[in-house]
């Protein structure tokens, strides 16, 4: 049941992923559509990866994988910044 309830909010943030990229709003679209999708990696994580009963160790490396994403990401940035 969990499951199911799960894929229908997925499903809806979908549909609302692509409501956000119909509407014309600017950079707040963007922000927007980072948050939905973000909102949907998490549930994914927590649900369907198991993260949620997951041991700390599992937890730990999931987080470290987060973290050196996240400073890819800003690397990146910050080249793509200094052109």
């Amino acid at each position: 049941m969990t499951y199911w309830l799960i894929w229908a909010v997925l499903m809806a943030l979908l549909g609302l992923t692509v409501l956000i990229n119909h509407w014309a709003l600017g950079v707040w679209g963007t922000v927007l559509a980072l948050l939905v999708a973000s909102t949907k990696a998490l549930l994914v994580a927590l649900f369907y990866m198991h993260l949620r009963h997951s041991s700390g160790l599992i937890r730990l490396a999931s987080g470290a994988a987060l973290l050196w994403v996240a400073v890819m990401f800003l690397l990146s940035w910050a080249d793509f910044l200094s052109r």
